[in-house]
């Protein structure tokens, strides 16, 4: 086998995770809520979220596919070396709201939403 390299050894973990919390913190300070009723909808965190992804991941921008699709949601397509075996990734970047009248349920963060029980992020 050859011989080690600085690339090669593993990363700090400390390093690894303070860096990961510092490029999403300013993502999920953003209050991208979804409604019942699209009408309630506030557009602007939406776009503040869909800027500050790419700011915090230029990679992530540069290299995949990116489609916009209707009602905020973004689709990125990374293609591999064959489409023999495609994997999908999936996540959400929005949440519902919070009745901060009801009471907390068992569970740090959590509470009832109108959707029924749901975490708090």
């Amino acid at each position: 086998m050859g011989g080690s390299t600085a690339s090669a050894r593993p990363a700090d973990f400390a390093e690894v995770r303070d860096r990961t919390v510092a490029k999403l913190q300013p993502l999920v300070r953003i209050p991208t809520v979804s409604h019942i009723d699209p009408g309630q909808g506030n557009e602007a965190p939406s776009v503040a979220f869909t800027e500050e992804l790419a700011r915090q991941f230029p990679l992530l921008h540069e290299h995949l596919e990116l489609t916009r699709i209707p009602g905020h949601a973004l689709l990125f397509r990374w293609p591999g070396a064959s489409a023999d075996r495609p994997v999908v990734l999936m996540a959400h970047i929005d949440v519902v709201p919070v009745d901060e009248a009801a009471p907390r349920l068992r569970g740090a963060g959590r509470r009832r939403t109108a959707l029924g029980p749901r975490h708090a992020r």
